[in-house]
This record gives structure tokens, C-alpha cells and sequence, in this order.
């Protein structure tokens, strides 16, 4: 279990982090337009 964790975490690593990033960029348009909105 270890091993095979270890060798696809480059292939699993990439991809949670790019959905995070996506994710982020979301949430900040997001409160971004929700500020807009109040103002």
C-alpha cells in the first residue's frame, strides 16, 4: 500500500493541486463579487 502510494502520489499530487488552485480562484471571484454586490 505504501509503495504503490508512493509512486503515483506525483500523478495524484498534480491534479489535487490544481484543483485547489481552480477551487481558490473561485471562491476569490466569488467573495469579489459578492463585495461588489454590497457596494
Amino acid at each position: 500500500m505504501h509503495l504503490v502510494r508512493t509512486t503515483t502520489t506525483t500523478n495524484q499530487g498534480a491534479a489535487p493541486s490544481a484543483a485547489m488552485i481552480k477551487l481558490n480562484l473561485k471562491e476569490r471571484s466569488n467573495k469579489n463579487a459578492t463585495v461588489h454586490n454590497h457596494f
